[in-house]
This record gives C-alpha cells, structure tokens and sequence, in this order.
C-alpha cells in the first residue's frame, strides 16, 4: 500500500509528539514525521509520500520508504 501524506495537517492536528517542534523548529519537526512515517512503512511494509505546503528543503537524510515533497506553491 502506498500512503500519501498531508505533512503539515498531521504536524498540526497532534500535540504530541510534533507539537512543540511545530512551534520551535519546522524543519525538525519536519524530519521526526518523516522518521516516524518511515518507521511505520517499514513495519508495514508500504511506501508513502509526505508532502508539505510551500517551498522548503528536503531532510538532509533520506529515507527507505518514504518521499518528502513540497508543493512549491501549486494547489490542488
């Protein structure tokens, strides 16, 4: 199965654990989902994209099982 992910719904509609980097650090809290979704796909044996609204910089690392995009100012 392949998920694809709203990266800044999921950072806002949970407190924890993405909560106070959402409000300290974007890029980090950016980073703990992609690690976290990539820990479920494993598990899971699934692949996702995470996608972000706006312009940004993809994690420094990669990751196995899932893409990190941005929308670069396109809409749906």
């Amino acid at each position: 199965m392949e998920y694809l992910i709203d990266g800044y719904n999921v950072l806002h509609a949970d407190p924890e654990p993405f909560g106070r980097l959402t409000q300290a650090a974007t890029p980090a809290a950016r980073v703990k989902l992609a690690e976290t979704v990539d820990q479920f796909c494993t598990k899971t044996r699934s692949l996702a994209i995470l996608v972000f609204d706006g312009h940004g910089d993809p994690p420094a690392r990669g990751f196995a099982k899932v893409s990190v995009l941005f929308s670069e100012g396109k809409s749906a």
